[in-house]
């Protein structure tokens, strides 16, 4: 039956049949169809085959083109392409010697815009590096959002934070942004509610930073006033900056030695809170960490609690009469310690 079949096949079938067993190319009556599925597109840029290419190519020429370039006796032959690479260099190193965040990411932002624009526009781009590039251009604009983010929330604060805020940490360089973190791991309490806490006992463990916002405390050494607290005053500073010294110690030391000790410092003196005292307190461990993650506010914050140790030094100095009063102009505290 498969004998007979095959008799009645044409001539041409059955030599196509042939060459398709031999793997030879089919006769041209049989080439038609396929030629025309692997017919090129119409570079006419009609229809879904178009290339953009060549709609882009203007700007390739205009990127790539050389261009003499004349600075006082010095001429070069250069292109914008060459131009942006060294830009984004040029503003990458100016990035590497800011400090405000801010600034730094947009700067970097603009390092690595210039630098892809380098790297595409050549007879060969480079899309390692453009890829990396892509990377680092989302992660500035995360950040910048963030930060833009902060700076939004900190145009405004309650009226007790910003009064503390212009009084004591605006002087010494805390910015609003970091203010806020701040004041987002504090807690306020009041004279008898609540705050038991946070009194500072002498010869006992002390883990809290403590600010004074209204009203005043004393210090009491082995039964004895040596002296008084007031608005805008810290207490507890001593053990915390011993605190970090142990933890700095930790990081940097493969082998510490005990430091439960210094990182649990004791009060050196009892707080006695005034009545209608209110204050805000922090944590040794949360401030710690909070600092470590923001270098600006590490800085600033430290400022402010050194100001604070200074004031205290002064008063110490002064008549038992005086006082420190942070109320009053400096110009008239050191006019008072000059008679004194």
């Amino acid at each position: 039956m498969n004998g007979l079949r095959m008799i009645q096949l044409s001539f041409e079938s059955r030599k196509y049949l042939m060459r398709s067993c031999l793997n030879l190319q089919p006769p041209r009556r049989f080439r038609v169809r396929s030629r025309c599925l692997t017919t090129k597109p119409p570079a006419d840029g009609i229809g879904a085959g178009a290339s953009g290419k060549n709609q882009t190519r203007w700007l390739y020429d205009l990127m790539v083109k050389k261009r003499s370039l004349s600075i006082h006796k010095f001429k070069f032959n250069i292109s914008f392409s060459e131009l942006a690479g060294h830009a984004g260099f040029v503003v990458l190193a100016k990035s590497y010697l800011e400090s405000e965040p801010l600034v730094l990411r947009q700067l970097a932002l603009g390092a690595f815009f210039g630098l892809s624009a380098f790297q595409y526009f050549r007879p060969q781009p480079l899309w390692l590096p453009l890829r990396w590039n892509a990377a680092f251009i989302s992660i500035n604009l995360g950040m910048i959002l963030l930060i833009l983010k902060d700076q939004k929330e900190a145009e405004h604060f309650p009226d007790w934070e910003e009064e503390i805020y212009q009084e004591l940490f605006m002087p010494n360089g805390v910015s609003r942004p970091d203010f806020l973190n701040l004041m987002k791991i504090a807690t306020r309490y009041k004279a008898g509610v609540g705050c038991d806490g946070c009194l500072a006992k002498q010869n006992q463990e002390q883990s809290e930073l403590c600010l004074i916002t209204r009203g005043g405390a004393d210090v009491i050494r082995d039964g004895k006033q040596i002296a008084s607290l007031q608005k805008y005053q810290f207490f507890g500073e001593m053990s915390y900056i011993a605190y970090r010294q142990a933890m700095s110690v930790r990081m940097i030391d493969s082998d510490p030695g005990d430091l439960n000790d210094v990182l649990k410092p004791k009060a050196t003196a009892d707080i006695v809170l005034k009545s209608n005292t209110e204050l805000i307190v922090w944590n040794f461990d949360e401030l710690y960490t909070l600092n470590a993650s923001r270098p600006t506010l590490q800085k600033t914050f430290l400022t402010s609690i050194a100001h604070d140790l200074i004031d205290k030094l002064v008063a110490e100095k002064l008549q038992p009469t005086q006082k420190v009063d942070k109320t009053q102009p400096k110009s008239k505290m050191k006019d008072d310690s000059k008679q004194a």
